[in-house]
Formats: C-alpha cells, structure tokens, sequence
C-alpha cells in the first residue's frame, strides 16, 4: 500500500448535511446535489463526532469523508464514499474507483471484511452516485417509506424517516406533514406532535363562534356525555366522526360506550377495520398490526379493547370495490351488515372526517351518511368532532353545540362537539425517566396478548410514547403482566423487560 499524505479534513464539509431515508437504504445531500442509493443492510453513521471517533480509533488514512457505512448481515463488509480527496490510496484487497461528476471527484473505497466476496456489490454500490439537477429523481418516494412502516408498531423510526425524507414542492411538503402527523399522534400528546399540529391548524378562530359555542355550547364531559346518551338513547344509528390525526376524539366515544351498551347499541361500525377483520374480533380474536392502519394507535386500540369487553359485534364497512363510489360502497355495506340481517339493530358508527355529513358539500358530493339515509330511509343522529376543531382551546375538556346557531358550512351534522381532551396519562405508579441521549418510544404491552415472548412485532401497544432527553413518562399500569420495550429512532430494541 502506498499512501500520500496531504493536510485535508478527515471529514468531509458536506457530510453534516447528509439525510438518511426509506430506512437508511438511501442518502441525499442537498447542499452537494448528491444522492447515493444503498442496501436495507448497511448501517451508517450519522453523526460527525461518531465519524470522527471511528476514523482515529481505526486509524483511517482517508479525508474528505462524506459517506460510511458497514453491513449487519453476510457478507460483512464497510465502505467508504470521499469527496474530493487530496490523497492518492492504492490498496490491494479493497475496492476503489473514481467518479467525476461535474466539478467534484467522488471516491468510492470497499473493504470486505469476512472472506467473502461482495465485488458485485461494490459495483452497484460505486455506480448508485448522482450528482446535480436530477439527484432526488431515483430516490424512493414517500408511498414507499409508507409501506415499509405500515404493518410496524416501531413509530418513532417512522416518524424520523418521515421527518427526514425531503420535500419541495407544496404537494410533497403536504403529503409529508400529513405522514409525520400520522406517527406522531401514534406517539401519544409530545412536543412533536404539538408542533405538528399547530402548522397543520394553527387555530384561526372567529369571535362570534366563540361566543356561540360558550353561550349555546353545553361544556364539560360530564354533561356533554349525559346530553349525547340522553339524545342517543331512543336512536337506531348513531355516527361520530374523527379527524385521524387526533386521539382525543377517540377518547371521547371509549367514555360513551359502556353508557351506550346500556342503550341497546349492539353493533359498532368502524371505517378503519379492514376486510374482514372484524369477523376475527368477533370471534374473540386479539387486535393486532393487521386489523387496520389508525388502530394501532393505543387509544383506538383502547376503543377496541373496551368495545370487545362489552360485547358488541364489530362491522367493517369500507368499500372495497373499485368500480363503485366510495360513499356508496360505504353505505350498502353498514345497511347489508347491520339492518339488513338485524331489524332491531342499533348501530354506532366512527368515521373519517367528512363521511358523517348529511349534506353536499361545495362542490356538491353526497356523502356516505346522506346517500345512507336517503337510500335505506333511516336517518342517522350525526356528531362530528372535526367541524370546529379549531375551536377545540374554547374548552378545557369538551363542549357540545346543536346545529341552528352557526353558518350552513358548520352544520352539516345534528351537533358539533368541541373537543380538548388531553391524551396524556396521570401521574402513577410506575415512572421511567429517559437517560439516552436522544429520543426513545416507550412501548407497553398486554403480555397475555403474546402467544411468544417475542410476539411483540405482532401485537399493539397499550400505551406507547415518545420521550424526549431527561423526559419522564408516567402511568399507573394495569393489574396484570406488562411488557416493556424501548425503541430507538432506527427502531433497535435498547431494553425488553416485564415491569409489573
């Protein structure tokens, strides 16, 4: 080997602004114009001072470090991607090649580390460097990053690649804020999630609706839950809707139905089981990562539980046929599901946002609560949570508004209610405090729900949040066994044990 020494960096300028997506497998720098795609196997480093400590320790000779990364899995190897190096490397067991790319020469160095042979490798690897204009074409989209998380309950790694995954026009930047939304409401009431929120609705509010709300409004959650049953009671369906993005709405109908089983209802409709999970819970069946997309976020999964204790027979409605209206589907398929077998059923049902409106909206579509009472000639008492979230800072808890008082746009259904519930747990018995230097997901589960001990990728947390440094989470856990697993941003286990 012979090695010339100049008096570069060991590291590259450019590597701070390195971003790692689609889990890790791609990289994209936007001050360089680069973009690099990899192997789901290969692990960088992220960080400057963890670069800096591995090139001194393993007295590596390279400079101008942009890219380092090292395989888990056969066969074991490392490489290295230099930007614009000073030195001149001639190694006999490694794997270099040179790439001009515009003004900047990119080195590519691998090293195997086993006896293995991993050159076919090193070529893919070596050739999967763009530079310039077209540098973020290749990458994989933000549909992808969606399908490597959708069946996984490791939320925080989600959420960082969400974050991480680059955006620039306004359809991007939209589809973005909407993903990381997603997960960080699946991470429990964080900073995160509040900051999240507040770019999506950033609480403009109009005077007059406030005073509607306080002086029309019934407020707190005793009497809004007393004036919902009492007007649901003699009632044969009963819709709330709730914006997805918001678990406190879940909240709110858990607290409702074991007041509403009293009632008679016995069936309980919900948009987001898919096809034919509800067939399994009504078996007795465990949720679990495949009963729907929202109900692996754990107050869903705690509207499930609760549902499942009481006895009703769940209904899952979504249509499924691609050559038929989505709100039409949705309602042939409640009516051929509850009614339709049931003439004296009472159906509670909880929907996405606009599906529970009885009127056109703007543009004049019908959706699935009018087309199912128009069609099936029951008219459904509707209550939608999402009309005046804005307003949800008007109360400290909830507040419930008939519809008369408000403009037309407000009044699509039978009620507005107003809902501020907060979604963090009391203070309790247990306590975990987070000593990492970085963020972690708590996760907590039902161990009588893992048929192994390692049956946790399978199964839905009952509690799960993200703590930040020196963040402490609290709760008073169940009476029985619970399992608890911490993840890390790229999803590693960093503790499994049971607690109680």
């Amino acid at each position: 080997m012979t090695t010339i020494y100049g008096c570069s960096d060991k590291i590259s300028p450019y590597f701070e602004s390195n971003t790692y997506i689609n889990e890790n497998s791609s990289v994209i720098n936007d001050s360089l114009k680069f973009s690099h795609k990899s192997y789901g196997d290969v692990t960088f480093i992220k960080t400057k001072s963890t670069l800096k400590n591995h090139l001194k320790t393993n007295k590596v000779p390279f400079d101008n470090v942009l890219l380092y990364g090292k395989t888990y899995i056969d066969p074991i190897y490392e490489y290295y991607i230099l930007t614009d190096s000073k030195k001149a490397f001639k190694y006999k067991n490694h794997f270099q090649k040179d790439t001009l790319i515009g003004n900047h020469t990119f080195t590519f160095i691998g090293i195997p580390l086993d006896k293995s042979n991993p050159s076919v490798d090193f070529k893919v690897l070596s050739s999967n460097l763009v530079l310039g204009d077209n540098y973020a074409k290749k990458l994989p989209s933000i549909y992808d990053i969606i399908e490597s998380n959708k069946s996984s309950h490791q939320f925080l790694k989600g959420l960082t690649e969400f974050n991480n995954f680059p955006s620039y026009t306004n359809q991007e930047k939209w589809n973005k804020l909407q993903m990381q939304l997603t997960y960080a409401s699946f991470l429990g009431q964080n900073n995160i999630y509040e900051e999240l929120i507040q770019r999506w609705s950033p609480n403009k509010t109009n005077d007059t609706i406030i005073s509607v709300i306080k002086q029309k409004g019934t407020n707190g959650l005793e009497n809004v839950k007393r004036e919902i049953l009492e007007k649901a009671k003699n009632e044969k369906l009963v819709m709330f809707n709730e914006n997805h993005f918001y678990p406190n709405h879940r909240i709110l109908l858990t607290k409702l139905l074991p007041e509403l089983k009293k009632s008679g209802f016995r069936y309980f409709a919900l948009e987001t089981l898919d096809e034919k999970k509800d067939s399994i819970l009504n078996k007795g069946g465990k949720l679990d990562m495949e009963t729907g997309f929202y109900t692996r976020e754990q107050y869903f999964a705690e509207l499930i539980r609760t549902a499942q204790s009481l006895g009703f027979q769940f209904v899952a409605y979504e249509n499924q046929d691609k050559c038929k209206d989505r709100e039409m589907g949705q309602a042939d398929n409640l009516y051929n599901n509850t009614f339709a077998i049931d003439n004296n059923a009472k159906v509670i049902v909880l929907a996405g946002i606009s599906h529970i409106t009885e009127q056109p909206d703007a543009n004049g579509k019908k959706w699935m609560a009018q087309i199912f009472k128009e069609k099936y000639r029951i008219d459904p008492l509707t209550f939608s949570q999402t009309h005046l979230n804005s307003y949800r800072k008007v109360t400290e808890s909830v507040a419930l508004l008939k519809n008369g008082f408000l403009d037309r746009k407000y009044e699509s259904t039978d009620y507005n209610i107003i809902n501020n519930l907060n979604f963090k747990d009391e203070k309790g018995t247990f306590s975990y405090k987070n000593s990492e230097h970085k963020n972690i997901q708590l996760t907590l589960y039902y161990e009588s729900e893992f048929k192994k001990p390692n049956d946790y990728p399978k199964k839905v947390p009952f509690r799960c949040f993200l703590l930040e440094k020196n963040d402490t989470f609290s709760i008073t856990l169940p009476d029985e066994k619970i399992r608890m697993i911490l993840f890390d941003e790229e999803g590693k286990v960093l503790e499994n044990k049971t607690i109680n």
